[in-house]
């Protein structure tokens, strides 16, 4: 039976959570001109064949063709694109929205979050400059090595004196392009 691992420890994969991402976009991402795009995940040898996994993936383009959309999701999506509510359920998500924009502890929340995924940013920033300091470094000395190895080849050293000084094989054939 095959298992995955989860923050939460180890799960049978039969037993796995619904996970559902949604994207909403101002612009048809896919060229379709429709309003909604669900993924699932299939095999791509045969489509006839679904991956149980409970995931599904939605593209909202709020700017797509509501032909056979229910009137409930077009509600939805004119919400989604003017920011104005227009029956009982766009009214209320408004409301939700007021009262969390509203909400300081959600707001320091959510404030906490963004700073610490920004200490993360810089701190790999800050990783990834030295790693990129010392390969920079290490390239450098290479190149100038086989800077050293061309000249000593042009005045006529031969590849053993190149090699009693220390250069390597490999050093010397890229010295002689």
């Amino acid at each position: 039976m095959a298992k995955r691992r989860s923050s939460w420890g180890r799960q049978k994969y039969k037993n796995l959570k619904q996970s559902i991402v949604i994207f909403v976009c101002a612009f048809d991402l896919f060229g379709d001109n429709r309003s909604i795009y669900t993924f699932e995940t299939i095999c791509r040898e045969n489509t006839d064949i679904t991956l149980q996994d409970k995931r599904r993936t939605y593209f909202i383009n709020i700017y797509g063709d509501r032909s056979g959309i229910e009137k409930d999701t077009v509600n939805l999506l004119d919400y989604f694109k003017t920011g104005e509510p227009t029956d009982d359920y766009t009214r209320k998500l408004q409301e939700k929205v007021e009262e969390i924009r509203c909400d300081d502890e959600w707001r320091e929340n959510y404030m906490t979050i963004e700073m610490k995924m920004d200490q993360k940013f810089e701190a790999g920033k800050q990783v990834g400059m030295q790693v990129g300091k010392q390969v920079g470094m290490q390239v450098g000395k290479h190149e100038e090595r086989i800077k050293v190895v061309k000249t000593m080849l042009a005045n006529s050293y031969s590849e053993a004196e190149c090699k009693k000084l220390g250069f390597t094989q490999e050093e010397i054939q890229e010295g002689k392009k």
